[in-house]
């Protein structure tokens, strides 16, 4: 199982105008919570995983810039209705060094956070999630898909009416 992040040529285009002029700086983590269902070993195994993630903020200050990411991993457990075993949320800021005149524009900002960044900061999200789910004394580790960038495909021709 995988989880794909799609760019359509455009957008990989604009993001490469970035990469190209970007040097990865660190990465922190801005905050995090964790909720537990306190009733663990009632809950009807195996759980059902959903991951997700949004960019939050993207911000460039000289030469550098900081994007911020949000993360969430939940988990319900497969009665029904289904019960809410656990919630992970954390938001990673990423941060680069662009190059000396290098003025990135909106679309090229757009599409390096919503690719590139998720990308460069999901090892640092499937680590926070699984040493919480150890803290929170889960049953079952969480097994975070692999994350995938691809091409979008142009949607299917549609037939016309006439």
């Amino acid at each position: 199982m995988a989880i794909y992040l799609e760019q359509e040529a455009s957008e990989v285009e604009a993001s490469f105008a970035t990469q190209r002029r970007a040097e990865i700086l660190g990465l922190r983590l801005l905050s995090a919570s964790l909720k537990s269902n306190p009733k663990l070993e009632g809950l009807s195994y195996p759980l059902e995983l959903e991951v997700g993630f949004r960019v939050v903020s993207t911000e460039v200050q000289g030469r550098t810039l900081a994007v911020t990411i949000d993360f969430t991993l939940s988990a319900t457990d497969s009665s029904r209705p289904p019960l809410r075993a656990y919630r992970i949320r954390c938001a990673i800021q990423a941060s680069y060094e662009l190059e000396a005149e290098f003025e990135p524009t909106q679309a090229q900002l757009s599409a390096f956070a919503g690719a590139n960044v998720i990308f460069n900061a999901w090892p640092y999200f499937r680590e926070f999630a699984h040493s919480s789910a150890q803290r929170l004394g889960l049953l079952e580790a969480p097994v975070i898909p692999f994350l995938k960038m691809i091409p979008k495909l142009p949607a299917a021709a549609t037939p016309s009416s006439d």
